[in-house]
């Protein structure tokens, strides 16, 4: 996680578009698998808290601050949050492979 005496709290919302933090979008494979994007699409937003680097103006990485998940919890910088338009499109391109991983897998996880 890089040296934790340089990094500092603070908190970050999940949204059907990601993790936004400042004016940025992250992602992180913790987000994907347990399916964050789409429990706030169908229940709104939350807020969760993370760790970051405060010398950096647009931090390329946040840190989930929780020990609750064993896994990597990375999350990376993926841009800004998308135009309504652009947002329209990428959920129906999300929901279009949703529907596709339903047909070939069902309901049961992948991992």
């Amino acid at each position: 996680m890089g040296n934790q005496g340089q990094l500092e709290a603070a908190t970050a919302r999940i949204t059907r578009e990601g993790i936004l933090f400042r004016d940025g979008r992250y992602t992180c494979r913790l987000a994907l698998r347990y399916r964050w994007y789409e429990q706030a699409h169908l229940r709104g937003p939350w807020d969760i808290r993370v760790l970051y680097n405060p010398a950096e103006e647009q931090p390329e990485a946040l840190y989930i601050d929780s020990e609750h998940f064993e896994e990597e919890r990375v999350c990376h910088f993926i841009g800004v949050p998308r135009q309504p338009s652009e947002t329209a499109a990428y959920q129906a391109k999300l929901r279009k492979l949703a529907e596709e991983r339903r047909m070939l897998y069902g309901n049961r996880p992948l991992f």
